[in-house]
């Protein structure tokens, strides 16, 4: 059943979508703490 062509792209694009909103989220955290640190680099600085 898994070796079906619909169901193998089905799983695929489920696949991508997954990778992209969890992209998504890492992306967002990163600079959420980049962010962070720069001002905590100007308060210290201040």
């Amino acid at each position: 059943m898994l070796s079906r062509p619909g169901v193998q792209r089905a799983y695929l694009r489920h696949n991508q979508a997954l990778n992209r909103v969890s992209a998504l989220l890492v992306g967002a955290y990163g600079a959420r703490l980049l962010v962070a640190a720069v001002d905590e680099i100007r308060a210290g600085r201040a």
